[in-house]
């Protein structure tokens, strides 16, 4: 770029993503093989053990959409894009949310029962999830602090009209994001017909699909508007994550939970339950969840600033003649 060359940092951090990326990419073909030829590994198995064939066509999807963007936000990052350098933020917190979701996730909900196999190596199966995720939150922190560094964020404004920095905090715009992303979600949820909890109550078929819509609408609407910095958007973001924080808890701790949760898992498409639905702990889960709920409204409340209307100075009076 011109006047001023790409930090070492920038650079470690492109091909980093770009080797994770190219991996990603491949695993998503080998799902999509896997998920192709199910038919015919499973005439030579026992198919009661055998992995729901929807499973492979779900992680290919999954697979592929990070493996798409990494390799986009690589490119970008090798040319110095200022949009690059916002797109990996976001892929930072995303890896952060999982990288700590996941081991919490596995303390609440632990790993299935599965038929002749060796406890010990269940359990150095999680601790070997445990440490890889967490890994992954470390690798995102990484770029999270080094990219918001205001000597290497220099490096991304080419193209940028000097005295006009962006009013839109760095943290906003990766929460924008983030909730744009996650609706892109949705419609792999109504394709494969997944329930819904509200509340407590288990939804399912077209009351579920009809949730599923407004909380992708929702996601749609605050992230634009966050993106613009609308007042109104900021408000109506906070008041979705505090919605979600009381649904969980009233979901997580009114009586019966194991059972609405047993409840839930039966009503998934037949492709996704397994023998041994594992068990449920009501209190870590909402430990988990209700916290990473907190962190946007946190950062929304204090940027609301930002989405304040810019006062124009007036203008200086004529000159008399």
């Amino acid at each position: 770029m011109r006047g001023m060359s790409r930090p070492a940092g920038v650079t470690v951090i492109a091909t980093f993503s770009l080797l994770g990326s190219l991996l990603l990419f491949g695993l998503s073909v080998l799902m999509l093989l896997v998920y192709l030829f199910a038919p015919m590994l499973r005439s030579n198995v026992n198919t009661s053990a055998a992995p729901p064939q929807a499973a492979f066509l779900v992680s290919f999807f999954f697979l592929l959409a990070p493996a798409v963007w990494g390799l986009t936000s690589s490119i970008g990052l090798y040319r110095s894009k200022r949009w690059a350098r916002i797109s990996t933020l976001i892929f930072s917190g995303i890896l952060i949310f999982m990288g700590v979701l996941t081991p919490l996730f596995l303390l609440a909900i632990p790993l299935p029962e599965t038929p002749r196999a060796d406890p010990a190596i269940m359990s150095r199966l999680k601790v070997f999830l445990t440490v890889f995720y967490l890994l992954l939150a470390s690798i995102g922190a990484w770029w999270m602090i080094y990219l918001t560094r205001p000597k290497v964020k220099e490096c991304f404004m080419t193209g940028v009209a000097q005295g006009e920095p962006s009013r839109r905090p760095t943290s906003v715009s990766v929460i924008a994001w983030i909730m744009i992303v996650s609706a892109c979600f949705v419609p792999i949820n109504l394709v494969m017909s997944l329930p819904a909890m509200i509340f407590g109550s288990v939804v399912t078929g077209w009351y579920a699909k009809v949730l599923m819509i407004l909380y992708s609408a929702a996601l749609l609407l605050g992230g634009i508007g966050l993106l613009k910095l609308n007042s109104f958007a900021r408000n109506f973001t906070i008041g979705y994550f505090l919605f979600g924080i009381v649904n969980g808890l009233v979901s997580y701790f009114r009586p019966g939970s194991e059972e609405r949760m047993r409840q839930l898992l039966e009503a998934m498409p037949a492709s996704f339950q397994t023998p041994n639905p594992p068990s449920f702990n009501p209190f870590i889960f909402s430990m988990m969840m209700i916290p990473l709920m907190l962190v946007p409204v946190y950062f929304l409340v204090r940027n609301r600033r930002a989405f304040e209307p810019v006062s124009v100075p007036p203008p200086p009076p004529a000159a008399a003649d």
